[in-house]
């Protein structure tokens, strides 16, 4: 039976085309592949192209084309690059093909389920240890990670009952702060379930138990769930109000993602308010900001979901 060898060299981006840098890489992971075949060895070599980069979205405006169009043109001339070379690549993936994207789902889907797996055999082996504050703190904690995992997996029922057994627990040992996490979770769930009355309810509940405890950060996510509750009822002029204490408490707090997330729904409102300039720039500032930490979730939804549409 064949030893197995796979290797892949980096999926560039397509802002610019290839160059001698891309063209070294792609030769010298050619030379190890070709080596490995006539060593006797099943090879597997991939390359391709990452296409969901914001630089492309901007370079594609630039010349007045399409994301799609671009990115297309764009692993095409990456392709045939590395074909008049003659890199012996077994495979081309691009980020934008459904089977990325669909092995992408597959990945996360895959780990959340182990760590659910995992966080559940935790807390059977809690549950045989006597009841005491100390165990109530590792107990409630690995609640809060399970949850995480679930709503992941959509398996909102289960994360639901899990929240009122950590509930059940931070109340009997007066954890506030916890409470207030327990609550922001349960509006979390309830908002894609379409419970937005219930959503807004929950948040409300975290914020003023976030402020009991002294903690900003869970007030602030107190804040943007309860924004978002406001919007999907219409009540725009509120989501703006809630989206700016969130912001101004997350920025005293240091707490940037937060603040990147809230600008960008901030900006988001003021379309609907004729505040366009105001919508605008509160946007930018989101995917700068995002762009420089490197969270892409809320560049895109800075420059994409909100942006885009002022």
């Amino acid at each position: 039976m064949k030893p197995k060898f796979y290797i892949t060299t980096a999926i560039d981006y397509v802002n610019a085309l290839p160059h001698l840098g891309h063209a070294y890489e792609k030769v010298t992971t050619d030379v190890i592949a070709r080596y490995k075949r006539l060593a006797g060895a099943e090879v597997w070599f991939l390359t391709g192209t990452d296409e969901n980069a914001p630089n492309a979205e901007r370079q594609a405006g630039e010349i007045g084309r399409e994301p799609q169009q671009y990115v297309d043109e764009m692993a095409a001339g990456f392709r045939a690059t590395w074909q008049a070379l003659g890199v012996s690549n077994d495979d081309f993936v691009r980020t934008t093909e459904e089977r990325h994207k669909a092995a992408a789902r597959a990945l996360n889907s895959w780990a959340s389920a182990e760590a659910v797996n995992y966080l559940g055999k935790g807390l059977e082996v809690l549950g045989g240890m006597e009841d005491s504050a100390e165990r109530a703190v590792d107990e409630v904690a690995m609640i809060v990670d399970l949850v995480s995992g679930l709503r992941i997996l959509d398996r909102y029922d289960e994360a639901l009952t899990q929240l009122e057994r950590a509930q059940s627990v931070a109340k009997t040992y007066g954890q506030t702060e916890n409470l207030s996490l327990i609550h922001y979770y349960r509006g979390s769930i309830y908002f894609p379930m379409g419970n937005i009355d219930g959503c807004a309810q929950e948040h409300t509940q975290a914020r003023d138990l976030a402020r009991q405890a002294n903690s900003p950060e869970n007030e602030a996510r107190a804040l943007s769930g309860l924004g978002d509750a406001f919007f999907m009822h219409g009540k725009v002029i509120s989501a703006e109000e809630t989206y700016g204490e969130c912001v101004r408490i997350a920025g005293e707090n240091d707490l940037g993602e937060i603040v990147a997330a809230n600008l960008a729904m901030r900006g988001h409102t003021c379309l609907y308010l004729d505040r366009l300039e105001e919508g605008l720039t509160d946007c930018r500032a989101a995917w700068e900001m995002a762009e420089k930490s490197g969270n892409r979730r809320t560049e895109m939804l800075a420059r994409g979901s909100c942006g885009g549409k002022i």
